[in-house]
C-alpha cells in the first residue's frame, strides 16, 4: 500500500471513521517516539502497545500485526521524504552549493526522531534481505519504497550533470553510513566537532561529483 493512504484504512481495509485514524496516528507516533528513544529494543510491538495505553487488539486492528506496524513506521519516512525539499533556493551557483544544501538537509534530518527511528529498526531487523522477505514482507516493500523515493532525489537534483548512475549509487550508499559514523562520534567522549566533518564530506562529495562529470 503506498505511503499516504494506510492511514484512513484498517489492517482489515475498511475505511477507519475520523477516530479511528486519530487513534492509528496517534500508535504511529508512539512507535516513532519509543524506537528513537529506546534504540533497536524498542522495536516491540508489545512495548509500543503499553506506552501507548492500548491492547495488543487495538495494534491488530490498525495495522494487523507488527510487520504492519514497522512498514508503517517506514511508511511514514518516506511520506516526509516525499515533502522534503533538498533543493538549493532559486539556481544554485555552484555544485558544492547544491551538496551542501543536501547533506546539511539530511544532516538536520538525521536528528528528528522519524529518522532515528527508521534507523533503531533497521538494526533490529533482520539482516538477510530473503528473511526480512519471508518474516516480514510488508516492513521489507516499505523499507524498498523509501529506498527508492531517495534514488529519485538524487536522480532530480544531479540530472543535469553528466555522472553515472554508479557514481550517483556510490554517493548515496556512502553519505548516510558517513553521517550515522559522525553522529556516533559526536555522541562519543572527548572533543569532536561534527559540524567539521559535515564540512570535510561536502568538499569531499562536491569534489567527487566535479571530478566525475569533468
Amino acid at each position: 500500500m503506498r505511503a499516504g493512504t494506510s492511514d484512513r484504512l484498517s489492517a482489515q481495509g475498511t475505511r477507519l471513521n475520523k477516530r479511528g485514524i486519530e487513534s492509528r496516528r496517534r500508535l504511529l507516533a508512539v512507535a516513532i517516539d519509543t524506537l528513537a528513544h529506546e534504540g533497536p529494543a524498542g522495536a516491540s510491538a508489545n512495548l509500543i502497545a503499553k506506552q501507548a495505553g492500548v491492547t495488543w487488539g487495538t495494534i491488530q486492528h490498525q495495522f494487523g500485526d507488527t510487520d504492519g506496524v514497522w512498514a508503517a513506521v517506514f511508511d511514514n519516512m518516506t511520506e516526509l521524504l516525499e515533502a522534503a525539499d533538498f533543493a538549493p533556493p532559486g539556481t544554485p551557483t555552484s555544485l558544492h552549493e547544491r551538496v551542501s544544501v543536501l547533506i546539511r538537509r539530511q544532516w538536520d534530518g538525521y536528528a528528528r526522531p522519524a529518522a532515528r527511528a527508521v534507523e533503531n529498526l533497521r538494526l533490529a531487523l533482520p539482516r538477510d534481505q530473503e528473511t526480512l522477505d519471508r518474516d516480514f514482507p510488508r516492513t521489507a516493500a516499505a523499507a524498498e519504497r523509501m529506498t527508492e523515493v531517495w534514488q529519485a532525489t538524487w536522480v532530480d537534483l544531479f540530472r543535469d550533470l553528466p555522472v553515472s548512475d554508479a557514481t550517483l549509487r556510490r554517493l548515496r550508499t556512502l553519505i548516510p553510513a558517513a553521517m550515522r559514523g559522525l553522529r556516533l562520534e559526536a555522541d562519543m567522549p572527548g572533543h569532536h566537532d561534527p559540524e567539521e566533518g559535515v564540512r570535510g564530506l561536502i568538499d569531499a562529495v562536491a569534489a567527487y561529483l566535479d571530478a566525475a562529470s569533468s
